[in-house]
């Protein structure tokens, strides 16, 4: 069987400025994955560019848990989702 992706993190670091066309994209890229049961998160994003997407309605759509300061925060954040998932079956 073909591994079938469950999240797909996003480095956001190469972002340098964020329009409403792309954040209509986020948007619209999460709700793409979320019919295919993929979680849609991002890490790493400069701090004016999150605050242009915290004054919108992406990051409601999307969650403002599924943002991480880091690469790392966000695996790490996953693998204990996958760890508490397991010790619970």
């Amino acid at each position: 069987k073909l591994f079938e992706p469950s999240v797909v993190l996003v480095d956001g670091e190469s972002i340098s400025d964020i329009d409403a066309t792309a954040i209509a994209t986020f948007s619209d890229l999460h709700a793409e994955l979320q019919r295919l049961d993929i979680d849609l998160r991002f890490a790493s994003m400069k701090s004016h560019v999150m605050e242009i997407v915290e004054r919108t309605s992406a990051i409601e759509n999307i969650g403002p848990e599924r943002f991480y300061v880091s690469i790392q925060a966000g695996v790490d954040a996953h693998l204990a989702e996958q760890q508490l998932s397991l010790d619970e079956t």
